[in-house]
């Protein structure tokens, strides 16, 4: 997308979410808070938006139903499936007939198998395993991903890895490798998803968390080989 495309969809996903939960000058307030505060980051947070939004006007009401209302909106690749632009339209908080939202997409798309098409080590294992729950993400919404790889980033910083376990991961989370290799340990490995359990139980909530990695272990643990290098053992 275009950068205008982008913004025009930031500002529907939190109009359209919000207009049906929140009093009509909320939805102003939210609206006009995306145009300022949130079009020019990489990456939109959903999260950090309600907690921004709770901090400049107040606490929405009901604001787990607005959290998933967002991120249900977020899946969608197509404007027009969204709703309306808010900017250029009708003014945020006019009436309008209930805009129909789009299906939940899928619960799970299978994880993505190590290069090899099995698991012969742990280090696969582990590889099938982190790149199955970045899959997912990027079905939740497109720019999940990256902010995973980023708030993993960021996390590394302050656990206690080997120097391959922050030379391995980090080229991971800088997007720079797609595989791990042997020389990462099983703790580094244990402490890598940890790091994207914590990350994802902030952007998704803990109960959306366990479900994407409860999915994905299943996934992964019905590849070749993974009955010897079980993924579950690296949680």
């Amino acid at each position: 997308m275009t950068t205008q495309q982008e913004a025009s969809r930031r500002r529907r996903i939190v109009y359209h979410a919000a207009r049906n939960r929140l009093p009509d000058d909320m939805v102003s307030a939210a609206v006009r808070l995306c145009d300022r505060e949130f079009q020019a980051l990489p990456v939109f947070s959903v999260q950090k938006f309600i907690s921004r939004l709770t901090e400049a006007v107040g606490p929405p009401p009901k604001p787990g139903e607005l959290f998933t209302a967002m991120n249900r909106l977020r899946v969608v690749t197509d404007l027009d499936a969204i709703g309306p632009d808010p900017v250029g339209g009708a003014a945020p908080g006019a009436p309008q007939q209930p805009a129909h939202e789009p299906a939940a997409p899928p619960r799970f798309r299978p994880a993505a198998p190590a290069a090899s098409g099995r698991i012969d080590s742990w280090a696969a294992a582990f590889t099938a395993f982190m790149n199955g729950i970045v899959g997912e993400l990027r079905h939740l919404g497109p720019d999940l991903p990256a902010a995973a790889r980023a708030g993993v980033a960021l996390r590394l910083q302050k656990a206690d890895l080997g120097p391959n376990g922050y030379a391995e991961l980090n080229a991971w989370a800088d997007g720079q490798a797609a595989a791990f290799t042997d020389r990462l340990s099983i703790k580094d490995m244990h402490a890598g998803l940890h790091e994207l359990y914590l990350w994802a139980c902030e952007e998704l909530g803990p109960v959306e968390t366990d479900r994407v990695f409860g999915a994905v272990l299943r996934e992964v643990s019905q590849l070749p080989g993974a009955a010897q290098f079980p993924p579950r053992s690296l949680m």
